[in-house]
């Protein structure tokens, strides 16, 4: 029975592509291709010839307790080893402790050749770290603040990995005695529990030979003890890195392509920076991210390669951050968008568009400014002519009386109200009036006469219509300045008061 086994597994190990093992952990076989085996090969020959070879270990082992079988099933030319890169695990214990205890920095990575860290301090200082691959380093850990520890990886390829995380050390609580309050009760000493945790934002860039930051306690105590510095000195850099990102390419295989210039403008000496790779969605989501490390000397041009992103349709941003020296910072920018297998680049804006955009805004914003300036000349100068002007309004509708009067107050002018023509004729019998805006159906006879013996000027609100001949009737008359058509703006009435004053 088991040879015809035997014999079905090796036509499936056959009929099956790629590379496989057959592992048989029970007495259900099944077969498992390698992970991290060949990703570049070329066949020999187009036919594939297999042989069977049945290895057994000393005392012949059935299926269930390890048997082992080997299936070649092709030969292949020029291959290439997969070494794929990865910080498997991690650990960092604890994670909060107070000053002088002892840390346990972790880390297994996948195919690495070399492992360290670099420990950034509360006080902003940089230190680093050995760390061994798949084992456990000690760090007694005493200032009191947060702490940044960065995972590295890389391998013989050059290829970097990294990940982040951080503890805190708090200060150590002295123990509070209570206060004997007599009561007869027995002493005892009381420990007070909270702790200190401060959060700091990075440190700023030297500006004036100083680079600050700011300190926030969100711990459970009160108070500033342990408190981080939140202000150094900085030594100027013997050093400057100006970057330059051209030559975006995207592949059929959704590999981006693109060059890198890095240039040192200041000092000779060779100098390690960190490059950071991230590319950016249209909804602002991370979609990658890598550190790695580059030595420059002058002049450093190179390729890069991202293959780990499986780009869709949309709008995307390549940034580079370099961190050198004293946290200097460089960075470039590049937009693309992918439509299908293309991609396009989004070209930046040049000098010159900020330059007519910057011209543009000034030119709208002065004509913003002129026209305000002349609403507020216009409004002076009104308030310069008609302040201090008595005018009577004679209406026997209120709502007419009391919306002239508003506005004209407004102006600064000085209102008095009438209703009829008596009350007109009584109040310009005892105060001196500038100008009276009377409806047409209210200027009588009486009003007529007296009009003509005193300098008050008149203005007539007519609302029907009269004739030409009739008007011009009526402008005869000794003081009549004018006509204002019902209904009318109430916000005119300033402006038409001026006029016909002057």
């Amino acid at each position: 029975m088991k040879p015809i086994f035997f014999s079905i597994i090796l036509l499936l190990l056959i009929l099956t592509p790629g590379i496989f093992a057959a592992t048989a952990s029970s007495e259900n076989y099944s077969a498992i291709r390698f992970g991290n085996g060949i990703t570049a090969s070329e066949t020999s020959s187009a036919n594939f010839n297999a042989m069977a070879i049945l290895i057994y270990s000393p005392g012949t082992k059935d299926a269930i307790s390890g048997t082992t079988f080997t299936a070649n099933i092709g030969f292949f030319d020029n291959t290439v080893d997969a070494t794929i890169l990865s910080i498997y695990s991690y650990a960092i214990y604890p994670k909060s402790a107070i000053t002088g205890s002892i840390i346990r920095f972790y880390i297994s990575a996948l195919n690495a050749n070399n492992v360290w860290g670099v420990l950034t301090l509360p006080s902003g200082a940089l230190e680093n770290i050995s760390l061994v691959n798949n084992g456990n380093v000690y760090y007694v850990a005493n200032p009191v603040g947060l702490y940044t520890l960065t995972f590295y990886a890389n391998n013989t390829l050059g290829h970097i990995a990294s990940l982040i995380d951080t503890f805190t050390i708090t200060a150590v609580i002295p123990p509070v005695t209570p206060i004997d309050s007599g009561g007869g009760s027995s002493g005892g000493t009381t420990i007070k529990k909270c702790s200190y945790f401060w959060e700091c934002t990075p440190w700023s860039l030297c500006l004036e030979g100083k680079q600050t930051r700011e300190c926030k306690n969100t711990g459970t105590c009160v108070g500033i003890e342990g408190k981080p510095i939140e202000e150094m000195q900085c030594t100027e850099a013997l050093f400057d890195v100006t970057l330059n990102l051209k030559n975006l390419v995207l592949t059929r295989n959704d590999t981006l392509k693109f060059n890198v210039e890095l240039k040192e403008t200041k000092g000779i000496e060779k100098i390690d920076v960190h490059v950071k790779y991230t590319i950016i969605d249209s909804e602002n989501n991370k979609v990658f991210s890598q550190i790695e490390t580059k030595a420059v000397m002058g002049n450093l041009s190179y390729d890069k390669e991202i293959s780990e992103v499986k780009f869709k349709n949309g709008t995307y941003a390549l940034r580079i951050d370099i961190i050198y020296g004293n946290l200097q910072r460089a960075y470039a920018e590049q937009d693309f968008s992918v439509e299908g297998e293309v991609l396009k680049e989004i070209p930046p804006k040049s000098g010159l568009f900020w330059i007519i955009s910057l011209v543009l805004i000034i030119l709208i914003l002065l004509i913003i400014l002129i026209i305000l300036i002349k609403r507020i000349i216009r409004k002076l100068y009104l308030r310069k002519t008609i302040a201090n002007k008595t005018i009577m309004i004679v209406d026997s509708e209120l709502n007419i009386r009391n919306s002239v009067k508003y506005i004209l107050e407004k102006n600064k002018c000085n209102v008095i109200l009438a209703t009829n023509s008596n009350e007109c004729i009584n109040k310009l019998k005892k105060d001196k009036i500038d100008l009276v805006l009377i409806d047409i159906n209210l200027f009588d006879s009486s009003v007529k006469e007296f009009s003509i013996k005193i300098k008050t000027k008149f203005v007539l609100l007519n609302a029907e219509k009269i004739s030409e001949a009739e008007r011009e009737k009526l402008l005869e008359i000794k003081n009549i300045k004018g006509f204002v058509p019902k209904p009318f703006d109430i916000k005119t009435i300033p402006e038409r008061v001026k006029k016909f004053l002057f």
